[in-house]
C-alpha cells in the first residue's frame, strides 16, 4: 500500500471514532433528556392531581358558606 492510501484509510478510521463517540454522546444526552421529560409528566400529573383536590374542597367550600349566608338572612330576616 503506498503512503497515501494508509493515511487516507487512518484518517477515516479516526473520523469513524469521533463519530461513534458523537452518537454514543447524543444517545445518553437523548436518554437524559428523556427521563427528564419523564420526570415532568409525572410532576405534572401530580400538580394536577393535587389541583383537583383543591378545586373540589373549595367548591365545597364555598358552597357551605353560601348556604350558611343564606341561612343567617333568612334567620334574621335581613333582606325579607
Amino acid at each position: 500500500m503506498s503512503d497515501d492510501l494508509r493515511q487516507v484509510i487512518e484518517e477515516l478510521r479516526t473520523e469513524q471514532k469521533e463519530i461513534v463517540e458523537t452518537l454514543r454522546f447524543l444517545r445518553s444526552e437523548a436518554e437524559h433528556a428523556h427521563a427528564i421529560r419523564e420526570e415532568a409528566i409525572a410532576l405534572q400529573r401530580t400538580a394536577n392531581q393535587r389541583v383537583r383536590r383543591i378545586g373540589t374542597f373549595a367548591f365545597f367550600g364555598i358552597l357551605a358558606c353560601v348556604f350558611l349566608i343564606v341561612y343567617l338572612v333568612t334567620k334574621y330576616r335581613i333582606l325579607f
